[in-house]
């Protein structure tokens, strides 16, 4: 068993990496390149390894320099071209030219798997290629100097170059050139452009016409088209869609040639025909907004995000707890309750508010998005929130009017500009409303009978069965946060206490025939809710 020599193999810039360059109104683009001749016949191997890179058959010995009747074994002492090391020892020789004794930054270099530099100059070391892309404003120096001098990167590698004799080729070497070919492809830095080079093009288009053309298909012709047809893509992406059946006929055509079929033929001529128009615009805007469903034919679910994540992004370790509140710092006291954060950091707050603050401030982890649950019409000590808290579940402030550190009142325009605001958190997954119940609740109307026996008549009725929204300055508000959120696609719950007339509202009844809402009826304590009996509809049970 062989284990191939990785090298520099997995730098190898790809093409299509180059298409995520972006570029505003007023950039440009110029690029410097140099392409070393026969670059894996400039790079000697040690002289311990002729033996696996010598031919099977003998040559005579005045060939090389030696006596007549001496039978000698030719070998390699450059890299063989087809050796399955080969890739990776050129790309380490030719990083080490660019990187190390040119000194041309690491961080410019463009690789695939790794995140553009954001760098205005990126370097792209191919094999035999250094290339650089500069991008310049229009209207400054370095827009004047178009053709006239090299950059300085691109100095010290000639200068390399000439130290070591390693010849370059005079006719692919590019000076401060706002158009000039890239990996097979061709770039217009003027336009803001990227597409397949005109020769590449028409040699694809040539490979089609004679597929299509061809009365029987072999694995080696489809083969072919397809790594053509991938190449092309790069230069826009959409492209990849109209390939699907050329697969299954390449496995096919490993047990033979194949006959054509209608399916293939159509992606063949649909992949030809767009060809021609396949580029990559880099000045096309980044939207700010991304949907995106699962891949099920009926797309069951949904996302929508509007910022992008760190794609890189190292998640801290988490730190050990000193016994101090992680926001507020004031030690715990023995046997106290405590609220793990949210994020997972390994530090505890005295309180669920200490624990929103510093998830939100001072922790290691705020970069990481949290599911989070929002209360509305929590009550002063919003028990509720406090045990989601206590799960290190993420949490929104309670909102209550009652509660004077976060006083909220949703009748006036501010408050309902506050709701709104939580309601809109990307990061909301589920809320809990319980709005106030004493204007619903059916004993209203009805006389209290006093300790002593005495009876006064009662609070008079502000709604009825009837009319369940009850006279016109009421509010009708009840159950809109509710239909909101499960529009939304989140996690909710609506709590009112069994006799309230909000369950006759027409808007309840409407979710009440909603087969993603379910009911459930409990006690909050013991013995509450004996003192009257409702007759309720069946489905309200």
């Amino acid at each position: 068993m062989t284990i191939p020599l990785k090298g520099a193999q997995d730098t190898l810039p790809f093409i299509g990496t180059m298409t995520s360059i972006q570029l505003e109104e007023e950039d440009m683009a110029y690029m410097e390149s140099e392409d070393l001749q026969s670059a894996f016949n400039l790079f000697a191997a040690p002289d311990q390894w002729l033996p696996y890179f010598a031919d099977s058959k003998k040559v005579d010995g005045p060939a090389f320099g030696l006596a007549s009747g001496t039978m000698v074994r030719p070998a390699l002492a450059v890299i063989p071209m087809g050796w399955h090391s080969a890739v990776g020892l050129v790309q380490e020789a030719v990083r080490t030219l660019v990187f190390e004794r040119a000194q041309v930054p690491k961080s410019l270099s463009i690789e695939k798997g790794k995140p553009l530099p954001q760098s205005d100059t990126k370097a792209i070391v191919y094999l035999d290629n250094f290339d650089e892309i500069h991008v310049v404003k229009k209207l400054s120096e370095d827009f004047t100097k178009e053709g006239c001098e090299m950059s300085e990167y691109h100095k010290r590698f000639v200068e390399v170059c000439d130290q070591d004799g390693l010849p370059r080729n005079a006719g692919k070497q590019l000076i401060h050139a706002y158009a000039g070919g890239l990996q097979g492809g061709l770039l217009d830095g003027k336009k803001g452009v990227l597409r397949a080079a005109p020769d590449k093009l028409q040699n694809f288009l040539k490979i089609s016409f004679a597929l299509l053309a061809g009365k029987k298909w072999s694995e080696f012709h489809l083969r072919h088209w397809a790594g053509k047809a991938a190449f092309i893509a790069a230069f826009r992406r959409m492209l990849f869609s109209n390939m699907f059946q050329i697969f299954p006929l390449i496995e096919q055509s490993r047990c033979g040639d194949v006959l054509p079929t209608r399916d293939c033929l159509d992606e063949i001529v649909c992949v030809g025909v767009l060809s021609v128009i396949a580029q990559a615009n880099l000045r096309a805007p980044v939207s700010e907004e991304i949907s995106c469903t699962d891949a099920s034919p009926t797309g069951g679910a949904t996302a929508v995000a509007k910022k992008f994540k760190i794609s890189y992004l190292q998640v801290p370790d988490a730190q050990e707890d000193d016994g101090r509140c992680a926001w507020c710092e004031e030690p715990h006291e023995p046997g106290q309750v405590t609220y793990p954060c949210s994020r997972k950091c390994g530090l505890r707050a005295c309180s669920p508010m200490c624990a929103f603050t510093h998830a939100e401030g001072n922790c290691t982890r705020k970069e990481l998005d949290a599911p989070t649950f929002g209360e509305r019409f929590a009550g002063q000590n919003f028990p509720l929130t406090q045990a989601v808290a206590l799960e290190g579940i993420a949490i929104q402030p309670p909102l209550d009017i009652k509660i004077a550190s976060y006083a909220w009142d949703y009748f006036s325009e501010s408050g309902k500009r506050k709701l709104d605001l939580m309601e809109n958190d990307c990061s909301l997954a589920a809320t809990h409303w319980a709005p106030e119940c004493k204007s619903f609740t059916a004993a209203r109307g009805r006389p209290i009978t006093l300790p002593s026996g005495r009876t006064i008549p009662g609070p008079k009725a502000l709604r009825s069965r009837e009319r369940p929204w009850g006279l016109p300055n009421l509010s009708k508000d009840g159950l809109q946060g509710f239909k909101e959120a499960l529009e939304a696609g989140r996690i909710v719950s609506l709590e009112h206490p069994w006799n309230s007339l909000l369950w006759w509202t027409p808007e309840a009844e409407e979710l009440f025939g909603d087969d993603r809402v379910c009911t459930a009826c409990y006690s909050s304590c013991c013995f509450w809710g004996l003192a009257y009996q409702v007759d309720l509809p069946h489905h309200k049970r």
